[in-house]
């Protein structure tokens, strides 16, 4: 059985051009010792399809899986880079995925994400989003 929390889900707006955003952070409110970081907790993230206007063909748009110590989530580390990479092709953009991880025992204290557009197009009008679930 998964449960959600509706507290416990961010949406980021994705740029316009060549461009990285930083989303807000989730505070897992565990410290970064290893005997108290829940490992049973999973983190979802859903980014929506994309349209050739939106994601050009031959660009990327890059999402990166990342922790800090601080909440506003400066001084990143990444956990998973390129949890997701979707490459616009064939004059149609790219197609939403989700990517599903378990968050770590080792990991740090705020839980975010950041999406990197690789060039042209413009996205701001869609968001992602990254949830976690039990």
């Amino acid at each position: 059985m998964e449960l959600k929390d509706a507290l416990l889900t961010l949406t980021l707006v994705l740029a316009s051009g060549a461009a990285t955003v930083v989303s807000e952070s989730i505070d897992t409110g565990k410290s970064t010792d290893l005997a108290q970081q829940p490992g049973s907790i999973e983190g979802i993230l859903t980014v929506p399809t994309l349209t050739a206007s939106q994601l050009p063909d031959a660009v990327t748009m890059k999402y990166d899986i990342i922790f800090s110590d601080k909440a506003d989530l400066s001084d990143p580390v990444v956990y998973i880079a390129g949890a997701i990479t979707q490459v616009g092709a064939a004059g149609a953009g790219a197609v939403a995925n989700t990517y599903r991880f378990r968050l770590p025992t080792n990991g740090k204290r705020y839980l975010g994400f950041r999406a990197t557009n690789g060039g042209t197009g413009n996205a701001s009008a869609v968001s992602a989003i990254l949830e976690l679930a039990a």
